[in-house]
């Protein structure tokens, strides 16, 4: 026992010889400093010592220092690897040969504290892909690991070294997904960045619709709500029948080339794309069945053409085929039309008839379905015209010539029409009391401050216009053989009016000379609707007819004429290009047909409204003796004087306003 003892103290003796009780020694070791340096290392390092040390290591909360290196005499450093991060690690160094803790060098606490990424941001780029990009990344700390949540728990997807940004593909849509960061080290990870969550909507097709293209084709359009291309499935459901039928990515349309006839077909649309799919749009529904065309109408007949117009809001037939009938008779096809039509123009042969029309759509498969029927009689005169004759140049009643007439002179409304149609700007103003925007105004008065050269080309203007031919040609001279309209001649004008026994055709003759300032509206004067008004009076009309001394006749007075004038037929002469508020015009048209002009003359012995003869044959007067009658001298000349006009022997000047163009 005692001998153990003896060898414990030998044991230690080394330990104290250097310094007795008390005694202060010069081993105090150096103090540390410390460099992290990277996720999972720590660099420690000290001055230069003499002797050697050793370098120990616990973790904050632990109660005793382990010794984890021995350093030699003159190094100043040490690497510690394999750490863990946000641990708490103190250091010292102590001289192997101290005991004493004033001797142990002043503990060094360090920890290694992995930052997590910054705050993540997501843009959607597709279908189901999302691009993630990250504000910084520092590659000290490691690669960047994102995770998103698959099956509840959050799984590795993408390792980002340098890039701040990342394109994630095949996230499904219509669920939510969870995406976090962080940083990865050789060895450790570091904190994980704030949750990102995303929620990938997949809309439905917007906008399902269908144009039915035949009796067994429609075409079903629809409309991407998403800007990104994606595959289509249709579900067709006929009867107990249902077919998926895909589509090409970049189609927002499909034809259905197979529907059955008269069999209601439903679909419905929906996107795919990946492991996505979109819900089902509305299911639409598709019954392809010829149906009868809707608003049939035929337009007032002018002159041999009818106009028909319907509709059709889902032409599915082949084409169109169009029926008439002719004063009852049976119903004969007349043409072939395209699917595609909603007018038709037929040409007539003759007045006088009834006509009906019918429409009938024709499918593939020459299933006929008709429309409802419309009709209209055409009359033998034209709209607003009278008919009359007069005798013929030979002085021959077979060849009487046959006419329409215009009931009133050129009216203010279709004038304006002309003008508009034809781009050209309105005559003067006359300037009557009561109307001081007369072009706009007046729709009723007889169109004034009219050249006869502007007369003309609205003949011809109205002859385009009804499909005629035009009667003047760019000099306006008369084109022989048209059928257009044209300015009415002296001997019609004439026989019409020294016919007149009624006075009928005389309008308002002033007793003074300022009596009357404006002529009569249309309608105003009380005569029948079989014969034309105004003839005498109201304004002066442009005549077809060239003067001896040169220029062109107006004849029948104005509403300035005087009322003891009447009597004589009143004529003068102007050049081509003046234009007066007193001088209008009216137009005739030739009988088209021998047919037509028999027609119409029992047609106006059997009118109640012919109430006199309409030539001056059915009064046994010799139109051409009357004429004659008249002095040649007074059929042209210069301005009358106003003794010669209270004489009654020549006729009032027209106006004097305008000037000479």
């Amino acid at each position: 026992m005692k001998w153990f003892v003896l060898l414990a103290l030998t044991v230690f003796l080394p330990f104290t010889a250097a310094a007795g009780p008390g005694e202060k020694t010069d081993r105090k070791a150096p103090e540390l400093d410390f460099e992290i340096l990277s996720g999972h290392e720590i660099l420690c390092t000290w001055e230069e010592y003499p002797g050697e040390l050793y370098l120990e290591r616990r973790l904050r909360d632990e109660d005793y220092f382990r010794v984890i290196a021995a350093i030699p005499p003159g190094r100043t450093e040490y690497r510690d690897a394999q750490l863990e991060p946000y641990r708490e690690y103190v250091y010292r160094l102590r001289d192997t040969r101290s005991d004493q803790l004033e001797e142990f060098g002043t503990p060094g606490l360090v920890t290694i504290d992995i930052p997590a990424p910054d705050s993540l941001h997501m843009e959607r780029v597709g279908i189901d892909s999302i691009l993630v990009s990250i504000d910084k990344v520092d590659p000290f700390w490691g690669d960047v690991v994102l995770q998103q949540t698959i099956g509840g728990w959050y799984r590795d997807i993408r390792t980002v070294s340098t890039s701040r940004e990342v394109a994630i593909g095949r996230v499904k849509a219509e669920k939510i997904h969870d995406f976090r960061a962080f940083y990865q080290g050789t060895r450790n990870r570091g904190h994980a960045s704030e949750r990102m969550r995303v929620h990938l909507s997949f809309p439905a097709p917007k906008n399902v619709r269908f144009q039915a293209l035949n009796d067994h084709s429609a075409e079903i359009r629809w409309t991407n709500p998403l800007p990104y291309p994606c595959r289509v499935e249709i579900e067709k459901a006929e009867g107990a029948n249902v077919d998926t039928i895909r589509v090409a990515s970049m189609d927002s349309l499909w034809v259905d080339t197979d529907i059955e006839y008269s069999r209601l077909t439903f679909y419905r649309v929906r996107f795919v794309h990946n492991e996505s799919v979109s819900r089902f749009s509305e299911s639409i529904s598709i019954k392809l069945e010829i149906m009868p065309i809707q608003d049939l109408e035929i337009d007032p007949v002018q002159d041999l053409f009818a106009r028909l117009s319907w509709t059709d809001y889902a032409p599915i037939g082949e084409h169109y085929q169009v029926l008439r009938s002719m004063n009852e008779g049976d119903f004969v096809p007349v043409a072939e039309v395209p699917i595609d039509s909603t007018s038709f123009v037929d040409t007539l042969l003759a007045r006088g008839e009834h006509i009906a029309y019918q429409i009938v759509t024709v499918g593939s498969d020459g299933k006929e379905v008709k429309s409802a029927v419309v009709e209209q009689f055409i009359p033998k005169l034209d709209q607003g015209m009278c008919f009359c004759t007069s005798p013929s140049p030979d002085d021959s009643a077979s060849n009487a010539e046959a006419f329409h007439i215009d009931r009133y002179e050129v009216l203010v409304e279709e004038y304006v029409e002309f003008c508009e149609d034809t781009d050209r700007e309105f005559p003067r103003d006359p300037g009557f009391q009561g109307y001081p925007y007369f072009w706009r105004m007046a729709d009723r008065f007889p169109a004034v401050n009219v050249s006869w050269k502007e007369a003309v080309a609205f003949c011809n203007w109205r002859s385009a216009r009804r499909g005629l031919e035009p009667a003047y040609d760019e000099d306006g001279n008369l084109i022989e053989g048209s059928n257009g309209y044209r300015l009415i001649n002296r001997r019609v004008f004439t026989s019409l009016v020294l016919a007149d026994t009624t006075m009928k055709y005389q309008a308002n003759f002033g007793g003074d000379w300022d009596q009357y300032a404006l002529p009569l509206l249309a309608g105003e004067e009380q005569t029948p609707h079989s014969t034309p008004a105004n003839l005498l009076g109201n304004v002066w009309e442009w005549v077809e007819d060239n003067s001896p001394t040169g220029g062109r006749m107006i004849l029948g007075g104005s509403f300035a004429t005087p009322a003891d004038l009447a009597g004589p037929l009143p004529q003068y002469s102007y050049p081509e290009r003046w234009a007066s508020p007193r001088i209008g015009f009216r137009t005739m048209l030739p009988a088209t047909s021998p047919a037509e002009i028999q027609s119409a003359q029992g047609d106006m012995e059997d009118s109640d409204l012919n109430t006199g003869p309409t030539t001056a044959a059915e009064e046994g007067t010799d139109p051409h003796e009357s004429l004659e009658s008249i002095p040649e001298e007074l059929s042209v000349g210069e301005a009358p004087s106003q003794q010669n006009v209270r004489q009654g022997q020549v006729i009032d000047q027209p106006d004097s306003e305008p000037e000479q163009p």
